[in-house]
């Protein structure tokens, strides 16, 4: 009957206290999240933020993404715009590069992830970090023209 006693006891822990502290654990991420949100909207100011966030996944070739970035410029009149890399597990010698495209480019941002992931993640990731009230993805391996942006950027 003792066996019996404890075994109840157990399982009603088990059934009632384990959801409480799983709402506790996501109460306290949740938490957590918000801070993380607003320390990233305080260093925003408003004149500064963009209306439009493209996410751009990283296929692994740093010269054509710089080609894409100069004809994004060169081809788009629209100043309030940001361009979001994702990155999934890169060598650490393409991570010092995209840096260095990072300080020549304002517009644009580079989001590392250390792990393999695939591209629906990736752009979905992208998505909750852009800063944009619109968001532009853009394929893995699609080749972007002068006139390809113009009929990306009409769909906005």
């Amino acid at each position: 009957m003792m066996v019996f006693n404890r075994a109840v006891l157990v399982l009603i822990v088990a059934f009632v206290f384990t959801p409480v502290i799983a709402g506790i654990v996501r109460f306290i991420e949740d938490l957590r999240f918000d801070k993380q949100v607003a320390r990233r909207t305080a260093r925003m100011t408003t004149g500064a933020q963009p209306l439009v966030s493209i996410v751009l996944p990283f296929a692994g070739d740093v010269d054509r993404l710089q080609r894409q970035l100069d004809l994004m410029q060169a081809s788009l009149t629209y100043q309030r715009y940001e361009v979001l890399v994702m990155v999934s597990a890169e060598t650490t010698a393409t991570l010092r590069r995209l840096r260095q495209i990072v300080a020549q480019n304002t517009t644009m941002r580079v989001i590392e992830f250390t792990e393999t992931t695939n591209v629906a993640n990736l752009l979905s990731q992208g998505a909750m970090f852009s800063r944009g009230e619109f968001v532009l993805t853009l394929p893995i391996n699609g080749v972007v023209s002068g006139n390809s942006w113009k009929k990306h950027w009409r769909c906005l």
